[in-house]
């Protein structure tokens, strides 16, 4: 979730109505398959900062067709070529479905943690380059995107697992910027979607659990409850470093809380909590 630029804004409809308010829901939800992947529908339709903010509570929804889709291409890989395949190619896959946004979020976020102030951090966030830390860390999260994968790939529970992970992880972005401001002065597509209402993002929260216990049962409850203490954490750090957050730091929570999600599942799998 990379810095981007601001978001255009419509013209309010003239009248509201029932079939205002399915459109304007298409439009949000349209908008938050833009945010989330590389799904070309903003060449056909025209989005607005509007459609963004309306977005929040289908971002699980996208989150958990992601998390499917990149279970569904390593299950099939690892059929005729075995886990380790399985994981190279569902990284691919994933990268490519989200335009590795959110790895270019943890690539600036990580170079942005060795300046000393938050005017540098911005500035640092900004700049196309990859410094050392950013780029430590990049490889230490395709590989353990990797690792993970490949190792949870040969259970039964997979494909329900990775779907967790993607709902849980895209609502991230929703809490974090319910919670904190962003802090960005040009702002972006992150922006717009923090003038979403809370009453939105709470749909987000209730179609996360309902998700996460139709796909897991009890054991999805808990390891939504993992992820979402490690967003507390990452929310907490953010707000302590920059007083908010950004686009950048954005699309690292979600690669941070998707690590953390599958290797919380690993455990669970350890302990028989999950099959």
């Amino acid at each position: 979730m990379a810095e981007s630029p601001p978001v255009a804004t419509r013209a309010p409809a003239v009248a509201d109505g029932p079939r205002t308010v399915v459109v304007d829901e298409l439009r949000g939800a349209a908008a938050s398959l833009t945010f989330l992947t590389r799904l070309p529908l903003g060449n056909a339709v025209a989005l607005d900062g509007g459609d963004v903010a309306r977005s929040a509570p289908y971002f699980p929804l996208v989150g958990a067709g992601i998390g499917g889709a990149v279970g569904a291409v390593a299950l099939v890989t690892s059929r005729v070529g075995g886990p380790l395949l399985a994981g190279v190619v569902g990284l691919v896959f994933y990268a490519g479905v989200t335009g590795a946004l959110h790895f270019d979020g943890v690539a600036d976020t990580f170079d942005a943690l060795g300046t000393r102030s938050r005017v540098d951090a911005l500035r640092v966030m900004h700049e196309p380059t990859i410094g050392t830390f950013g780029a430590t860390a990049l490889f230490l999260d395709l590989f353990l995107w990797f690792a993970l994968l490949a190792t949870l790939v040969v259970r039964p529970s997979f494909l329900a697992v990775v779907l967790v992970v993607g709902t849980v992880s895209r609502l991230g972005p929703v809490l974090l910027l319910t919670a904190l401001p962003y802090v960005r002065p040009s702002g972006g597509r992150g922006s717009a979607l923090s003038h979403g209402s809370r009453l939105r993002a709470a749909a987000a929260v209730g179609v996360t659990l309902a998700i996460a216990f139709l796909a897991l049962g009890l054991p999805g409850l808990l390891l939504g409850g993992v992820m979402a203490g490690g967003l507390v954490v990452v929310g907490a750090g953010f707000r302590r470093w920059l007083g908010g957050v950004t686009g950048d730091t954005l699309g690292c929570s979600v690669e941070v809380l998707a690590v953390l999600g599958l290797g919380t599942a690993v455990v669970l799998l350890s302990f028989g909590a999950v099959r």
